[in-house]
């Protein structure tokens, strides 16, 4: 897995600059303070490059792992975010968990994926969110061979 911690400090873009000419890999997330705004993340705001990172993460076939709308950071936006090519990988805003940044806590989980060698037969689900979670995993599944990965 190939992880990339991105800072964009505002109005300098050659951090970004080097982010757009790079083709994310299989089983990458990339996750930081981007400083950019687009309709993507928060509801009619494009600034700060937005839809050049919005264009860069589409080309690359990476989602968006971030609710819309919820703020990252105490003045209400949405700057701070994380992509990835991987299935069914979360993004939480965690701002109660507090530190000296004027930025809240993106917590990220990455599921474990082993390849498993399916077998033949029934499956047996006792439960709504087994069923749940089968389904997720096999619209990841099928995402994932759609796109190559």
């Amino acid at each position: 897995m190939t992880i990339a911690n991105f800072y964009r400090q505002s109005h300098h873009d050659t951090a970004l600059d080097i982010l757009l000419r790079w083709s994310a890999p299989p089983r990458c997330l990339v996750a930081g303070d981007f400083n950019a705004k687009h309709p993507t993340w928060q509801t009619g705001r494009l600034e700060g490059r937005g839809e050049d990172i919005a264009s860069w993460a589409s080309e690359n076939r990476l989602v968006l792992l971030n609710e819309t709308d919820i703020p990252t950071n105490p003045h209400g936006n949405t700057i701070d975010f994380a992509f990835t090519n991987i299935g069914l990988a979360e993004a939480t805003v965690e701002d109660h968990l507090a530190t000296s940044s004027d930025h809240f806590t993106l917590s990220i989980t990455v599921p474990e994926i082993q390849h498993v060698t399916a077998r033949p037969g029934r499956v047996r689900l006792s439960s709504d969110e087994e069923m749940k979670r089968f389904v997720e995993t096999v619209q990841a599944a099928i995402a994932a061979r759609r796109s190559g990965f």
